[in-house]
């Protein structure tokens, strides 16, 4: 979700994903959050554990963005003819 405000300068991403895509990688309150726009769509990738704290894969965003690089696309014709 993206909110615009006139007045107030855009700040980009400062992240990049999937074969240089723009992205940003946060953590709020000990989940890692991917966002990043592949093909025109928005996608977002959550990884939450149950005790971040003595979870190694949420001491970092390293998990996070393992699982954003593994990902493909399946199905659909992306535009193309059917």
């Amino acid at each position: 979700m993206q909110h615009r405000y006139p007045g107030m300068e855009r700040i980009q991403p400062t992240h990049t994903v999937r074969q240089g895509k723009p992205a940003w990688v946060l953590p709020n309150e000990g989940i890692w959050s991917v966002s990043w726009e592949e093909m025109g769509v928005s996608y977002s990738l959550d990884v939450e554990c149950e005790r971040p704290k003595d979870d190694v894969r949420c001491q970092s965003a390293d998990r996070a963005v393992a699982i954003v690089e593994s990902l493909v696309l399946v199905g659909g014709s992306f535009g193309g003819a059917k």
